[in-house]
């Protein structure tokens, strides 16, 4: 429901209202998104490369197991220290 009543109001507006609004928000969070979607992509090479062969396989097992949790992402270093003793 939410986003087919954003999708409505989006297409009740003008393609002028509708510029004015992604230029506000390309100059308001390019500075943020940009490096942002960079890192993402240099973690998804890196994930891409370790998991082409076998020695991440168990790590990464384990920290499926973990979950992705606001804790284990807030102390990713001891997370990962700790799987990586257990392997």
């Amino acid at each position: 429901a939410y986003v087919g009543d954003l999708v409505e109001r989006v297409a009740r507006r003008s393609p002028e209202v509708v510029d004015m609004h992604r230029a506000v928000f390309g100059q308001a969070f390019s500075p943020i998104v940009e490096p942002l979607f960079a890192a993402m992509a240099v973690e998804n090479d890196g994930m891409r490369a370790g998991l082409a062969g076998t020695e991440m396989h168990a790590a990464m097992a384990g920290h499926l197991k973990l979950g992705q949790t606001r804790e284990v992402e807030l102390d990713l270093p001891a997370s990962m220290a700790t799987l990586m003793a257990k392997n």
